[in-house]
Protein backbone atom coordinates (compact mmCIF):
# COMPACT_ATOMS: atom_id res chain seq x y z
CA UNK A 1 0.00 0.00 0.00
CA UNK A 2 1.51 3.79 -0.99
CA UNK A 3 0.59 6.55 1.18
CA UNK A 4 0.15 10.05 0.21
CA UNK A 5 -0.08 9.59 -3.99
CA UNK A 6 -1.76 11.95 -5.67
CA UNK A 7 -4.20 11.03 -8.07
CA UNK A 8 -6.31 12.07 -10.95
CA UNK A 9 -10.23 12.15 -11.24
CA UNK A 10 -11.73 9.77 -13.93
CA UNK A 11 -14.96 9.78 -15.58
CA UNK A 12 -17.45 6.73 -14.82
CA UNK A 13 -17.14 4.11 -16.40
CA UNK A 14 -13.15 4.99 -17.59
CA UNK A 15 -11.55 1.32 -18.71
CA UNK A 16 -7.95 1.10 -18.05
CA UNK A 17 -5.92 1.00 -20.97
CA UNK A 18 -1.56 1.09 -21.23
CA UNK A 19 -1.55 2.05 -24.64
CA UNK A 20 -3.66 4.89 -23.79
CA UNK A 21 -1.99 8.63 -23.16
CA UNK A 22 -3.83 8.55 -19.97
CA UNK A 23 -3.89 4.86 -19.23
CA UNK A 24 -7.84 5.28 -20.22
CA UNK A 25 -8.61 8.50 -18.19
CA UNK A 26 -10.80 10.16 -19.98
CA UNK A 27 -11.32 13.29 -18.21
CA UNK A 28 -7.47 13.84 -17.88
CA UNK A 29 -7.05 12.99 -21.36
CA UNK A 30 -9.55 16.43 -22.41
CA UNK A 31 -7.96 18.41 -19.72
CA UNK A 32 -4.46 18.02 -21.35
CA UNK A 33 -5.40 19.31 -24.70
CA UNK A 34 -3.78 22.13 -25.97
CA UNK A 35 -1.78 22.44 -22.54
CA UNK A 36 1.99 22.81 -21.78
CA UNK A 37 2.19 22.34 -18.13
CA UNK A 38 1.18 19.56 -15.93
CA UNK A 39 -2.60 19.33 -14.29
CA UNK A 40 -2.96 19.47 -11.12
CA UNK A 41 -4.00 16.21 -9.19
CA UNK A 42 -7.19 16.40 -8.19
CA UNK A 43 -6.10 14.96 -4.26
CA UNK A 44 -4.63 12.47 -2.18
CA UNK A 45 -5.69 8.77 -2.49
CA UNK A 46 -7.96 7.51 0.47
CA UNK A 47 -6.86 4.54 1.79
CA UNK A 48 -8.99 4.27 4.78
CA UNK A 49 -12.67 5.91 4.18
CA UNK A 50 -14.15 5.52 0.97
CA UNK A 51 -13.77 8.74 -1.08
CA UNK A 52 -11.85 7.17 -3.60
CA UNK A 53 -13.13 3.45 -3.30
CA UNK A 54 -14.54 3.77 -6.72
CA UNK A 55 -11.73 4.63 -9.06
CA UNK A 56 -9.18 2.08 -10.73
CA UNK A 57 -6.10 2.97 -9.45
CA UNK A 58 -4.22 1.91 -12.82
CA UNK A 59 -6.17 5.35 -14.56
CA UNK A 60 -6.23 7.83 -11.69
CA UNK A 61 -2.77 7.37 -9.63
CA UNK A 62 -0.43 8.85 -12.26
CA UNK A 63 2.20 11.34 -12.31
CA UNK A 64 2.60 14.46 -14.78
CA UNK A 65 5.96 15.05 -16.06
CA UNK A 66 6.61 18.03 -19.25
CA UNK A 67 9.02 16.84 -22.27
CA UNK A 68 9.37 19.46 -25.13
CA UNK A 69 6.24 21.68 -23.52
CA UNK A 70 4.12 18.34 -23.37
CA UNK A 71 3.40 16.86 -20.57
CA UNK A 72 3.38 13.43 -20.18
CA UNK A 73 1.66 10.93 -17.74
CA UNK A 74 3.18 8.08 -16.67
CA UNK A 75 2.04 5.41 -13.72
CA UNK A 76 3.23 5.82 -10.23
CA UNK A 77 3.17 1.87 -10.41
CA UNK A 78 4.93 0.33 -13.20
CA UNK A 79 3.49 -3.20 -12.72
CA UNK A 80 0.40 -3.83 -11.25
CA UNK A 81 0.10 -6.74 -11.74
CA UNK A 82 -2.81 -9.22 -12.48
CA UNK A 83 -5.64 -9.88 -10.62
CA UNK A 84 -6.54 -13.19 -9.35
CA UNK A 85 -9.96 -12.45 -7.11
CA UNK A 86 -12.90 -11.66 -9.22
CA UNK A 87 -15.03 -10.42 -6.58
CA UNK A 88 -17.55 -7.31 -6.40
CA UNK A 89 -17.28 -4.43 -3.86
CA UNK A 90 -20.81 -4.55 -1.55
CA UNK A 91 -20.02 -0.71 -1.88
CA UNK A 92 -19.05 0.18 -5.05
CA UNK A 93 -20.54 -2.91 -6.97
CA UNK A 94 -17.20 -2.89 -9.25
CA UNK A 95 -14.37 -4.86 -9.06
CA UNK A 96 -11.83 -5.03 -5.80
CA UNK A 97 -8.89 -5.19 -7.91
CA UNK A 98 -6.63 -2.12 -8.19
CA UNK A 99 -8.93 0.14 -6.02
CA UNK A 100 -8.89 0.92 -2.52
CA UNK A 101 -11.34 -1.89 -1.53
CA UNK A 102 -8.43 -4.41 -1.88
CA UNK A 103 -7.17 -2.46 1.00
CA UNK A 104 -10.31 -3.25 3.30
CA UNK A 105 -10.31 -7.11 2.03
CA UNK A 106 -7.01 -7.23 3.28
CA UNK A 107 -7.95 -5.76 6.53
CA UNK A 108 -10.57 -8.64 7.00
CA UNK A 109 -8.21 -11.22 6.14
CA UNK A 110 -5.95 -9.86 8.71
CA UNK A 111 -8.61 -9.53 11.59
CA UNK A 112 -10.36 -13.26 11.03
CA UNK A 113 -6.83 -14.64 10.88
CA UNK A 114 -6.49 -12.46 14.47
CA UNK A 115 -9.58 -14.41 15.19
CA UNK A 116 -8.55 -17.82 14.53
CA UNK A 117 -5.29 -17.65 16.23
CA UNK A 118 -7.02 -16.18 19.25
CA UNK A 119 -9.30 -19.20 19.35
CA UNK A 120 -6.47 -21.21 19.05
CA UNK A 121 -4.64 -19.69 21.97
CA UNK A 122 -7.65 -20.45 24.27
CA UNK A 123 -6.82 -23.79 24.29
CA UNK A 124 -3.43 -23.34 24.28
CA UNK A 125 -3.60 -20.65 27.50
CA UNK A 126 -6.45 -22.84 29.66
CA UNK A 127 -4.04 -25.17 31.21
CA UNK A 128 -0.62 -24.32 32.80
CA UNK A 129 0.91 -28.04 32.62
CA UNK A 130 -1.79 -30.80 31.57
CA UNK A 131 -2.38 -31.10 27.69
CA UNK A 132 -5.53 -29.80 26.63
CA UNK A 133 -6.04 -33.47 25.10
CA UNK A 134 -6.27 -34.80 28.58
CA UNK A 135 -7.87 -32.29 30.59
CA UNK A 136 -11.15 -31.97 27.65
CA UNK A 137 -13.43 -29.14 27.53
CA UNK A 138 -16.09 -29.15 29.72
CA UNK A 139 -16.31 -25.30 29.95
CA UNK A 140 -19.67 -24.07 28.60
CA UNK A 141 -18.63 -20.58 28.85
CA UNK A 142 -15.60 -20.84 26.92
CA UNK A 143 -17.90 -22.96 24.34
CA UNK A 144 -20.61 -19.70 24.57
CA UNK A 145 -17.75 -17.43 24.32
CA UNK A 146 -16.04 -18.46 20.80
CA UNK A 147 -19.69 -19.51 19.25
CA UNK A 148 -20.16 -16.28 20.16
CA UNK A 149 -16.88 -14.64 18.79
CA UNK A 150 -17.34 -16.81 15.69
CA UNK A 151 -20.76 -15.31 14.84
CA UNK A 152 -20.21 -11.61 15.41
CA UNK A 153 -17.09 -12.08 12.91
CA UNK A 154 -19.49 -13.92 10.51
CA UNK A 155 -21.93 -10.94 10.82
CA UNK A 156 -19.55 -8.36 10.67
CA UNK A 157 -18.22 -9.25 7.46
CA UNK A 158 -21.11 -10.87 5.36
CA UNK A 159 -24.59 -8.75 6.19
CA UNK A 160 -24.15 -5.89 4.51
CA UNK A 161 -24.28 -2.98 5.59
CA UNK A 162 -22.97 -3.64 8.57
CA UNK A 163 -19.57 -4.88 6.73
CA UNK A 164 -19.06 -1.19 5.01
CA UNK A 165 -20.22 0.48 8.91
CA UNK A 166 -17.33 -1.68 9.84
CA UNK A 167 -15.34 -1.10 7.36
CA UNK A 168 -15.46 -5.09 6.95
CA UNK A 169 -15.67 -6.99 3.48
CA UNK A 170 -16.93 -10.33 2.62
CA UNK A 171 -13.72 -11.88 1.65
CA UNK A 172 -13.64 -15.28 -0.16
CA UNK A 173 -12.31 -18.87 1.70
CA UNK A 174 -9.30 -19.14 1.13
CA UNK A 175 -9.02 -15.56 2.69
CA UNK A 176 -10.69 -16.59 5.04
CA UNK A 177 -8.63 -16.90 7.97
CA UNK A 178 -7.59 -20.07 6.26
CA UNK A 179 -3.63 -18.36 5.71
CA UNK A 180 -3.53 -17.86 9.70
CA UNK A 181 -4.16 -21.58 10.31
CA UNK A 182 -0.74 -23.05 10.09
CA UNK A 183 0.47 -20.42 12.45
CA UNK A 184 -2.15 -21.03 15.03
CA UNK A 185 -1.60 -24.79 14.58
CA UNK A 186 1.94 -23.94 15.49
CA UNK A 187 1.05 -21.72 18.18
CA UNK A 188 -0.80 -25.15 19.73
CA UNK A 189 1.93 -27.50 18.92
CA UNK A 190 4.46 -25.35 20.87
CA UNK A 191 2.70 -24.52 24.19
CA UNK A 192 1.75 -28.67 24.45
CA UNK A 193 5.65 -29.47 23.68
CA UNK A 194 6.18 -26.88 26.27
CA UNK A 195 3.50 -28.28 28.81
CA UNK A 196 5.23 -31.95 27.48
CA UNK A 197 8.67 -30.64 28.88
CA UNK A 198 7.34 -29.07 32.31
CA UNK A 199 5.34 -32.71 33.21
CA UNK A 200 8.00 -34.83 32.71
CA UNK A 201 11.73 -33.08 33.12
CA UNK A 202 12.99 -34.79 36.15
CA UNK A 203 14.05 -32.29 39.27
CA UNK A 204 17.93 -31.09 39.43
CA UNK A 205 20.02 -32.91 42.02
CA UNK A 206 18.72 -30.10 45.00
CA UNK A 207 15.12 -31.27 44.34
CA UNK A 208 14.39 -27.88 42.72
CA UNK A 209 12.46 -27.74 39.17
CA UNK A 210 14.04 -27.96 36.06
CA UNK A 211 15.70 -25.25 34.46
CA UNK A 212 13.57 -24.96 31.49
CA UNK A 213 10.15 -25.68 33.47
CA UNK A 214 11.52 -22.29 35.91
CA UNK A 215 12.16 -20.46 32.65
CA UNK A 216 8.99 -21.79 30.98
CA UNK A 217 6.12 -22.28 33.55
CA UNK A 218 3.53 -19.11 34.26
Amino acid sequence: MIANVSYYKSNAGDVFNPTHPTFGNTYLYSQLTNMTSCPDPTDVVDWVYLVTASYDLRVTMLKCSVVNNVPVMSQVISNWGSCKVQQISPYTNQPVCFTTEACKYAQTAYFVGVVICQIFNVFASKTRKLSVISQGSSNTFLAFAITTEVALVIIMTFIYPLNVGFGFRDNIFMHYGISALPFAIILLVVDETRKYYIRNLPEDDKGKPHWFTRAALW
